[in-house]
Formats: C-alpha cells, structure tokens, sequence
C-alpha cells in the first residue's frame, strides 16, 4: 500500500508542476520573447538530464540491435 501511496503522491506533484507551467508562461510572455522563454526551457531540461544521466551506459549488444533493427 505504500508503493501505491508514493506513486500517488509522485502524480499530484507531475499535476501540479504540468498544470502550473501555462500560467507561468503567459507571466513570463509579459516580461520576456518567447525565444527566451523555450531557450531557458531547454537548458533547464539540458541541465536535469545531465544530473539524471551521469550513470554509466551499458554497451548494446549485437543480438539485442538485430532484434530492433526494422
């Protein structure tokens, strides 16, 4: 019951940051270009993936490209 509690609790917050973001950007629109604002997007998005990515990447088999290969 706990691994269901922390999923909800993980959602609320996802809701609140997603629901957020519009009226955030249309403040933002009043002192900054959109430009600025998706160029700061970007790099805030560029700057989370580097701290959630600094584990080390396992290598891809051979097997494991043929099975994906289309």
């Amino acid at each position: 019951m706990q691994e269901n509690h922390k999923y909800n609790i993980c959602m609320f917050i996802a809701t609140i940051f997603f629901g957020m973001t519009y009226v955030l950007t249309k403040i933002c629109l009043n002192y900054s270009t959109e430009l600025h604002i998706i160029s700061f997007r970007f790099l805030i998005a560029f700057v989370i993936s580097l701290i959630f990515l600094q584990r080390k990447i396992f290598p891809i088999k051979i097997k494991d490209f043929l099975y994906f290969k289309i």
